[in-house]
């Protein structure tokens, strides 16, 4: 303990003004969060009602854990959002006069373990990706990042010495004041307070850890008992609300990101080479952009099979669509909500979202929410990717701006006046983006507008526009206006089409000039007709 006693605190005194600066650009970045998020953090308690002082409160917090899953801090290891609200609002809110003063207080010094930790990761490369974030946000002091390499260089931890540093490193506010980054007296004579373990994986156990972290970095004594019952609560409440959130969502927009798999009902019913697609995934690499990266994890997600590729190398083929740390349709090219919408349906479905760098959820979350700053409802496409976009970062944990104010708007459109409307993929826009900003929202005064529309463009064959990628968006459209199943013969005639005309990846007609096995365009559109197939097929199981 000796050594890593003279590690901390040397590090300590060398760099204290440092890290100091260092903590103080943190806090201040977090700040510049909560007022672009529109917090009210200066505002004064005695203004609002308990209800809008806890909706305030939680917004802080959120955005706080926010802030630092940003920068590396993986949402695992984060204190759950829920735990330091009722915590800090039911026994100490009463101290603060303004909101400021309860993140000074309450969040700072929360915010500071992981800050702190995150130098000492890089310094004995435990963890190196946390620096490299935050010197990416001009977080660090001028040159810091090469003395945190100077101190590596000068002072070697040895492997014995480093499993004993992690020990420390968990317990830091034990052994050091991170408000003067100074060592508390006598502390590495002292063993901090011993914590329940907890080794298991799975959702539940980590449900448990964080109930642990909570106990450990909010503490209060003589009332353990109390809190510990109350935590108990608070964890049973949580275990409910994750398995209510992964139940089944009403439309396939809010799949986008977490596709669901197929039944072997529906996977029957599909004409399917799955071996093709590989050999032409191999063959043809640079066809992979983002959009058939897309449709090729969500067709593997759907059907149900292993993909062709490691995860690190889907990450090397999305690196070229991305600027500035934002999606986009080439890496010189401005960011655009389709991208964006493609890229991180892509990471979560590989559950990569959390553990990259290669892009900046914040400033995807920015820009998409620009995207709104000026509301032009006619804009279908754009509004919807970045509607589905918004939707994945928001199940993430990300404080989303609320769009019901865009409703009026969206809800009085109707797509079959415009001039140029392009059925049904205007009107599967149209309605997808209305039920992501309220999924309960009534659209009967659109229902048998778009419903005739659809009957209007209907082919002889049973078909829309004579394609499968529009029939199987009609299907689509069908579902979200909710028809009464006396109003199904539409669906049971577009899907008898699908079946009968559905060959993905077939080797018929190889030789033709526009093939899938030699053109690169043909290889997008194969993709793109066998997603929204799968997609529509999972939505009407009952009638195949």
């Amino acid at each position: 303990m000796e050594r890593i006693n003279y590690f901390i605190t040397n590090f300590c005194l060398t760099y204290q003004k440092e890290i100091i600066e260092y903590l103080g650009k943190c806090h201040a970045y977090i700040k510049d969060l909560l007022t672009f998020k529109k917090i009210a953090i200066y505002s004064k308690l005695k203004k609002h009602t308990d209800y809008q002082k806890k909706e305030i409160i939680q917004n802080i917090i959120s955005s706080t854990n926010s802030a630092l899953n940003t920068i590396g801090i993986p949402i695992q290891e984060l204190v759950p959002n829920d735990f330091i609200v009722e915590k800090t609002f039911t026994e100490r809110i009463k101290a603060y006069s303004n909101y400021n003063e309860f993140y000074e207080n309450e969040l700072r010094a929360y915010a500071n373990r992981y800050l702190f930790v995150s130098l000492i990761e890089y310094v004995v490369e435990a963890d190196v990706n946390k620096v490299d974030n935050l010197d990416l946000f001009d977080l660090l002091p001028a040159k810091f990042k090469d003395k945190l390499i100077e101190y590596r260089i000068n002072n070697p931890i040895s492997f014995e010495d480093e499993e004993l540093l992690n020990h420390v490193l968990q317990h830091i506010n034990h052994y050091i004041d991170l408000n003067t980054i100074t060592v508390i007296s006598e502390s590495f004579n002292k063993l901090p307070q011993k914590q329940i373990p907890s080794s298991e994986e799975n959702i539940i156990d980590q449900l448990e850890k964080a109930k642990e972290s909570a106990l450990n970095l909010i503490q209060y004594p003589n009332e353990v008992e109390a809190e510990d019952e109350y935590l108990n609560k608070d964890l049973e409440d949580l275990k409910g609300a994750i398995i209510e959130l992964s139940g089944d969502e009403k439309t396939f927009a809010h799949y986008f990101g977490n596709f669901p798999q197929m039944t072997q009902k529906m996977i029957t019913q599909l004409t399917f080479n799955r071996e093709n697609l590989f050999i032409c995934i191999k063959n043809n690499p640079e066809s992979l952009d983002i959009e058939n990266l897309f449709y090729i994890i969500a067709i593997a997600k759907m059907i149900g099979f292993d993909l062709p590729l490691h995860p690190s190398q889907f990450i090397e083929y999305l690196k070229p669509y991305i600027n500035a740390r934002v999606f986009s349709s080439g890496i010189y090219h401005k960011p655009n909500p389709i991208s964006n919408a493609y890229g991180l349906s892509i990471l979560s479905e590989l559950n990569l979202i959390n553990s990259t760098d290669i892009i900046d959820l914040l400033d995807i979350e920015m820009f998409l929410e620009n995207e709104f700053t000026i509301f032009i409802p006619e804009k279908l496409l754009l509004n919807f990717y970045a509607l589905v976009a918004l939707k994945m970062l928001e199940k993430r944990g990300n404080i989303i701006t609320d769009k019901n104010d865009l409703l009026k708007e969206l809800v009085s459109l109707d797509v079959t006046t415009f001039s140029d409307t392009n059925v049904p993929l205007d009107m599967m826009c149209h309605l997808a983006s209305i039920k992501l900003i309220e999924e309960t929202r009534d659209v009967t005064r659109l229902k048998q507008t778009y419903y005739s529309e659809l009957t209007k463009a209907l082919k002889q064959n049973g078909s829309i526009n004579n394609n499968l990628t529009d029939t199987a968006r009609a299907l689509l459209v069908l579902d979200l206006i909710e028809l009464d199943q006396s109003n199904e013969d539409l669906s049971r005639i577009l899907i008898a089409f699908i079946k009968r005309n559905n060959r993905f990846f077939d080797d018929s007609y190889s030789n033709s000039a526009f093939h899938w096995s030699n053109d690169p365009l043909a290889f997008k559109v194969e993709l793109r007709m066998l997603f929204w197939v799968c997609l529509a097929f999972s939505f009407h199981e009952n009638m195949l």
